[in-house]
C-alpha cells in the first residue's frame, strides 16, 4: 500500500529544496571556477581576490558534498515511504 500524497508531500518538498540548493551552489562553483580559469586572476594585483575565490571554492565543494548526501537520504526516504 502506497503512502498518501499528503504524507509524501514533506518528503518531496525536502528533496526539491535540497536539489534547488545544489543547483544554486553548483552554479556559484562554476562561476568561481570560470574566474579561476582566467590567467589574469594569477597576477600580483589579483592575489587577494584569487585567495578569496579559492577559499570559497573549497567551502562550496564541501557544502555540495553535504547537500548531495542529504539529497540522497531524502530521496531514499521518499522511495521508502512510497512502499509503505
Amino acid at each position: 500500500m502506497e503512502a498518501s500524497a499528503s504524507a509524501l508531500a514533506p518528503l518531496r518538498k525536502r528533496a526539491k529544496q535540497l536539489m534547488e540548493r545544489i543547483e544554486t551552489r553548483t552554479k556559484e562553483l562554476e562561476d568561481i571556477e570560470h574566474a579561476l580559469a582566467d590567467p589574469a586572476i594569477y597576477d600580483r594585483e589579483n592575489r587577494e581576490r584569487m585567495g578569496d575565490l579559492l577559499k570559497r571554492q573549497g567551502e562550496l565543494r564541501r557544502l555540495l558534498e553535504d547537500l548531495e548526501a542529504e539529497w540522497v537520504d531524502a530521496e531514499e526516504a521518499l522511495r521508502w515511504a512510497r512502499t509503505v
